[in-house]
């Protein structure tokens, strides 16, 4: 998220952090995909469990849906910094007419 973020985001205590400084949203979103990959790690270590209920493939089904979700939200958040942003978050091209930027 902090990649997407054009503020620097940080979570109280966490890597000496003093303050929690999340956008609007962010807080729920960071929860939903630390749930996500939580799920996904744990259906990976059972993986080996000889288990007779489906209740493993659901759980990575879940994990992979919520990933998925947070994801497209992560996207969303890039694209709405790259619209509000003052300056071109890309390389310019020169206008082949003039040869201006």
């Amino acid at each position: 998220m902090q990649v997407v973020s054009t503020i620097k985001l940080s979570i109280s205590g966490l890597g000496d952090a003093e303050a929690t400084i999340l956008e609007d949203g962010m807080w729920a979103l960071l929860i939903r995909g630390a749930a996500a990959y939580a799920v996904e790690m744990r259906t990976v270590d059972r993986a080996d469990v000889f288990e007779l209920n489906q209740t493993g493939l659901e759980m990575a089904s879940w994990a992979e849906t919520q990933k998925h979700a947070f994801w497209t939200e992560v996207e969303k958040i890039r694209m709405s910094h790259i619209q509000k942003s003052a300056n071109v978050p890309y390389f310019t091209i020169p206008d082949p007419e003039t040869g201006e930027y």
